[in-house]
């Protein structure tokens, strides 16, 4: 009797415990493979197939064409009323294939925002002293950038001859009637000069008109500019001193656009920065811009700040983070989620069944928030999805001959086109042209793209597309659109992979490749290195999400 052999790695030998419906007893399973092929060998196959080609059948056992993997037996499943989308197994064949189910809960949604910004001066803090009348600056008090000034502290001190004629008026006033309208109109108009009320008061009591006379500060606050020296002839208008209080800065954050549905003015921000380590700031947002930055594609964030004892200063860099809540929300796994294109599918544990069973769903999706997505529809409170082999589940259908919820009619690849777990053996070589072109290395990127071409071989749209890059004269043809079209690509087959990478893997986004959709790539690390922009923009950008080994 021919023996087949079919241990080809626990994860595929899962998919055809699945796909065949082996049903192993358990004493049967603790004696290995070795029982498993026996199993296999009493129990003919009228027809064999792939795991990794579902598409390939063969009336007997032998090596599939494509890849040369042992082919699996397939057998029909018993008749049911199933949906098309849905895949029974055994315990047994759910063990192997290590399916975990996970509840989808209804609770509070909280995620943690990550925004970089910048401290500036507040700008209801920054007066200007002008001169309110035409004088000679006669000296300087306050004859430095820098000093640190009180409200009411004397800046200058000047001559004025209407300044003196002013104040003539006002003394001629108050002796025929201190409470007359003269008086009131006189002191009025030294009050509209910046003249303080006790200067004016000073003025009265002793009776006589300075011939001098001190400007004053306005606020407390540092003197950012001084446009002034001794000797010099002022005009009405002209600025001769600007001081900011410092003691409130204003910090102005970066956010995306994925990030507005989460902000809101009140919510608490906490934030530190490398020039004062181990210390962290709190506060709260004052304020959310009602535009977009058409540059940056970012909305500014606005946070008041207290510096009563001065340790910031304008122009710190910031590192913060924002505590987001949605109250009652629904929320799967993000491991759960199976994304391809436009769509969000996810396999839900069909409830009440002798044996297990899982059908295929297609969802909407709210904002990502940490390790859970909010479900917009879809799914209700209490049902289970498959957080660990979908993947699994998906390729069992389609080694059946079912629908997969991974491709669509709308959506079915196009001729030639690789299937999403095909992509995997490119994420070496890609990750070596996502580091090329974050270099503008073009010899590197073409390096990269001869070793992708040895793998997809030289038919089909991946290695036409590959073609095109290779034959690219610039870094900039080969940036724009393919590499983005690759990137999608790889995306969707690691993300429905479920992480079967060796290493993590790091998703990027830059907002500004494209003005309606920015652009995602991979990496092997999380130290942002555009490759759409190379040096001239290594840093845009943000991490997206990790997509971490089992």
């Amino acid at each position: 009797m021919k023996t087949t052999h079919i241990l080809i790695g626990s994860g595929l030998l899962a998919l055809g415990l699945i796909a065949g419906r082996f049903f192993i007893p358990d004493e049967a399973a603790a004696t290995g493979a070795d029982t498993m092929q026996a199993q296999s060998s009493e129990t003919p196959a009228s027809v064999w197939t792939c795991s990794m080609h579902p598409q390939i059948r063969q009336p007997e056992a032998g090596d599939c064409p494509i890849c040369g993997m042992d082919l699996i037996p397939l057998t029909e499943d018993s008749e049911t009323n199933d949906s098309p989308r849905t895949l029974r197994m055994s315990e047994s064949s759910k063990a192997m294939a290590e399916i975990e189910t996970s509840p989808v809960l209804r609770q509070a949604a909280t995620h943690h925002i990550r925004l970089s910004g910048k401290l500036e001066r507040a700008e209801t803090e920054v007066k200007s002293l002008t001169a309110r009348f035409p004088a000679r600056v006669e000296k300087l008090y306050v004859d430095a950038v820098g000093q640190q000034v009180a409200k009411g502290q004397a800046l200058a001190l000047v001559y004025s001859p209407e300044l003196l004629s002013a104040q003539n008026e006002l003394l001629i006033a108050y002796r025929r009637d201190p409470e007359g309208r003269f008086t009131h109109a006189a002191r009025k108009k030294l009050l509209l000069w910046d003249l303080q009320p006790a200067q004016i008061n000073a003025l009265l009591e002793q009776d006589v008109a300075k011939l001098q006379f001190e400007l004053p500060a306005p606020i407390d606050g540092i003197v950012l500019s001084k446009q002034i020296n001794e000797g010099d002839y002022l005009e009405t208008g002209e600025t001769l001193y600007t001081i900011a209080d410092l003691s409130e800065l204003w910090l102005y954050l970066d956010a995306y656009e994925s990030d507005l549905p989460w902000l809101q003015v009140g919510q608490p921000v906490s934030f530190a920065m490398q020039s004062i380590p181990g210390v962290r700031y709190e506060s709260s947002i004052d304020f959310i811009e009602p535009e977009l930055d058409p540059r940056s594609r970012t909305v500014p964030v606005r946070v008041r700040v207290d510096n009563i004892d001065g340790a910031l200063k304008p122009g710190m860099f910031v590192q913060a983070i924002i505590l987001a809540k949605v109250e009652d929300a629904r929320l799967v796994p993000a491991s759960a989620v199976l994304r391809t294109g436009q769509r969000a599918v996810v396999y839900v544990e069909v409830p009440g069944q002798s044996e297990p069973a899982y059908e295929g769903r297609e969802i909407q999706l709210g904002a990502k928030a940490g390790a859970y997505y909010v479900v917009a529809s879809g799914l209700e409170s209490g049902e289970s999805v498959v957080t660990n082999g979908a993947f699994k589940i998906d390729s069992s259908l389609q080694i059946k001959a079912k629908p997969s919820m991974m491709s669509i009619s709308s959506e079915a690849p196009a001729k030639g086109a690789l299937e999403p777990t095909q992509w995997l053996p490119l994420i070496e070589p890609y990750l070596d042209l996502q580091s090329a072109l974050a270099d503008d290395d073009l010899d590197s990127a073409k390096k990269a793209l001869q070793t992708m071409m040895g793998i997809t071989g030289h038919s089909g749209e991946a290695a036409k597309m590959i073609h095109n890059m290779i034959a690219a004269d610039t870094l900039d043809a080969i940036r724009r659109p393919s590499f983005e079209t690759l990137s999608n690509h790889l995306i969707e087959a690691v993300e429905a992979a479920s992480g079967i990478e060796k290493h993590t893997l790091y998703k990027m986004h830059c907002p500004m490749v494209y003005k309606d959709r920015g652009a995602d790539w991979l990496q092997a690390d999380d130290r942002l290195r555009n490759p759409y922009y190379g040096a001239m923009m290594h840093r845009c950008g943000e991490l997206k999400g990790e997509i971490k080994p089992k």
